[in-house]
């Protein structure tokens, strides 16, 4: 499938939308595209998916070449650390931004809170304005109510260096559950962005996001 790159993109079957996240190194000077450790998966139905990085990446190609719909916040760094450790996805990456199958909630977001000019700044309850907030924990927060805990002496969020390379089965409940949370609320966040402006879509969003993968690659390596 191609698509208008400037047309709203309809919603499409939520069965076919995969939420999708990347767990890594941490990124440092000359790398924004860190050794990857882990890929997660949701799709809706049970608990999601944790794999390590070879296993997940097999998954992801899958994904791609079935036309399922997948979609991460902040897109263009979980797969740029695909493409680092297989150049053979940049094929992909691109054919699937072409085809509207690779998504962001972060870049869908900004497009939604840009149309109600609130990209920069926010009133809060007491009519205050500040400055906005597109994590995914302010997402989640902001759509769901919920509570995604990503600091504190327990969070794994900087520390799965440790685990590169540890069978999945080995890792402790903790961080499995923290890298799980990340894939299946980047596809809540997906589908109640797309019931929001359903049936339109987001207008602008293919080509918002394939500007954003252009950005991320020449930003990818730095100067070194």
């Amino acid at each position: 499938m191609t698509v208008d790159y400037n047309k709203s993109v309809p919603p499409g079957d939520p069965s076919r939308v995969i939420g999708f996240d990347v767990e890594s190194h941490l990124i440092k000077r000359g790398c924004l595209a860190p050794r990857m450790v882990s890929g997660q998966f949701a799709n809706g139905t049970g608990a999601p998916i944790v794999e390590l990085r070879q296993p997940a990446l097999a998954r992801l190609r899958q994904l791609l070449q079935t036309g399922h719909v997948v979609t991460a916040h902040h897109a263009p760094f979980d797969f740029g650390v695909a493409c680092a450790e297989d150049e053979g996805f940049l094929r992909l990456v691109f054919d699937g931004l072409d085809a509207a199958q690779i998504r962001c909630t972060m870049i869908r977001q900004m497009i939604i809170d840009n149309a109600r000019g609130d990209l920069k700044f926010i009133e809060d309850e007491e009519g205050n304005l500040r400055a906005q907030d597109f994590s995914l924990a302010a997402l989640t927060r902001r759509y769901f109510k919920r509570f995604l805990k990503k600091e504190g002496a327990d969070s794994w969020r900087l520390r799965y260096r440790e685990l590169d390379g540890v069978p999945v089965e080995q890792w402790p409940v903790e961080a499995i559950d923290y890298a799980g949370k990340d894939a299946v609320e980047a596809r809540e966040v997906f589908l109640e962005q797309d019931r929001i402006v359903a049936p339109e879509g987001i207008p602008g969003e293919v080509s918002q996001t394939q500007a954003a993968w252009a950005l991320n690659l020449l930003s990818t390596w730095g100067v070194r």
